[in-house]
């Protein structure tokens, strides 16, 4: 009977460091370092070795990393999703669909200033995106689903069939899009 009570002791005690305490400590840890990526943007605008303190670049990275900064103390997974679902164009920077106000920005600077916005961009995404998605408790649900349904697969032999699934519906999903662009040609 005490062996019974001890090992759901121990197992709520791992639930609760796994689903309640970890995720705080990693976030937390996150958002120290989001700071220090926005402090270490701050002293090299100040310095001189980046761009000035008022250019609307600067104004842009200082923008999402407070941003992030607030986000991240948050434990739901949708929130920073969401976030970045929304400042995805301005943390991926310069690409195909860039707007005016992007250009105007980017305009002006050298390329060690570019490749500069852009280490900032993906240092950022690193520190802010795999805390919050993979270390959330959903994150850790999925995660753990995930790992529990591949192991089972596996064990039961499996994994071939739904590789063989997959690949079938990869097939029909090309077969009907090059059917769906053959009816989009003019004749």
């Amino acid at each position: 009977m005490f062996d019974a009570i001890a090992m759901v002791l121990c197992g709520a005690f791992l639930l609760l460091m796994l689903f309640k305490y970890l995720p705080e400590l990693i976030t937390d840890v996150s958002r120290q370092q989001l700071f220090d990526i926005r402090n270490a943007l701050f002293l090299s605008c100040a310095r001189g070795e980046f761009v000035p303190l008022g250019h609307p670049l600067h104004q842009q990275l200082r923008r999402v990393a407070n941003g992030m900064i607030r986000m991240s103390s948050t434990r739901a997974l949708f929130v920073p999703l969401l976030f970045i679902a929304f400042n995805w164009r301005m943390l991926r920077g310069i690409g195909r669909e860039e707007s005016e106000r992007e250009s105007e920005i980017m305009a002006g600077l050298t390329d060690e200033q570019r490749t500069q916005a852009e280490r900032v961009r993906t240092d950022l995404l690193r520190v802010f995106i795999l805390p919050h998605v993979l270390f959330t408790p959903t994150g850790l649900i999925l995660l753990l689903l995930g790992i529990v349904f591949g192991l089972l697969l596996k064990l039961l032999g499996l994994s071939m069939y739904v590789k063989r699934i997959a690949s079938r519906v990869a097939d029909a999903v090309a077969g009907v899009a090059s059917d769906a662009a053959t009816l989009k040609r003019p004749a």
